[in-house]
């Protein structure tokens, strides 16, 4: 419940693009879910897949790679290959690819 709520304020951050911000509650929120959840659980890939996304926007490519990375490796695990949220991470990561 914590992590949804810390997720929550993290996403409002990240619509009004204080990407720093919502950041900050990324991390937290991401801390709770590691915290309550395996490793390998699809909500952690999500949220691996979430910071990628603000990594992105704060143009720190490295370290979108390396999250998107993260999330792809656990959410095929849980979803397969063939999910469209496995297509669109595939899609996210060409695009960081191209950035670096």
């Amino acid at each position: 419940m914590i992590a949804a709520c810390l997720g929550g304020i993290s996403e409002a951050k990240f619509a009004e693009q204080k990407f720093q911000q919502a950041l900050d509650y990324a991390i937290q929120s991401h801390q709770v879910y590691l915290k309550n959840y395996e490793k390998q659980s699809l909500e952690i890939g999500r949220s691996d897949f979430y910071l990628a996304k603000i990594y992105f926007s704060l143009k720190n490519y490295q370290e979108a790679l390396q999250c998107v990375n993260s999330s792809l490796e656990v959410m095929e695990k849980s979803l397969g290959q063939k999910s469209p949220e496995i297509k669109n991470a595939k899609e996210f990561k060409q695009q960081i690819i191209a950035k670096i």
